[in-house]
């Protein structure tokens, strides 16, 4: 699966970016709600920077404070890797679970290295929201 970066948002932001359906979210925090299934996420929507003058064509700015957003239970996630063996590297985005998710954004959280083979990118994800605003498929997003 393709990797985005933040110059990706930036050259096609009326497709990526529909608050209706498509946003961009940066996760703090993963938890299991007891009710209705869903898991909550601590995140936040940060601002998207383009244009001239901006490294790399585009960055992501952290705005708090964080909200809650749902996961559904039937969520498809998917986590970054690197490929080191692949000429100049490669990044992918390769599914992952509710489980792991909670584990690699608390890893990247406090600067430690997830478990093989997922990476740290930022903590961002693009999310597809449904029309009750549940989060039903996360894809990481990649920032140095």
């Amino acid at each position: 699966m393709k990797v985005r970066t933040p110059a990706d948002f930036c050259k096609d932001r009326e497709t990526l970016l529909d608050p209706a359906v498509r946003t961009v979210i940066s996760i703090a925090g993963v938890e299991e709600q007891k009710q209705g299934g869903f898991n909550v996420l601590g995140a936040t929507e940060p601002e998207l920077k383009c244009g001239p003058g901006v490294d790399n064509d585009g960055y992501f700015e952290v705005n708090l404070p964080l909200g809650p957003y749902y996961l559904a239970p039937d969520a498809k996630i998917h986590l970054l890797t690197y490929d080191e063996k692949a000429t100049q590297g490669t990044w992918q985005a390769a599914p992952a679970s509710v489980a792991t998710l909670r584990e690699v954004v608390k890893a990247c959280k406090t600067g430690e290295q997830p478990s093989k083979p997922y990476t740290c990118g930022g903590n961002l994800f693009h999310a597809t929201v449904n029309k009750n605003g549940v989060i039903t498929d996360l894809t990481a997003v990649f920032q140095s």
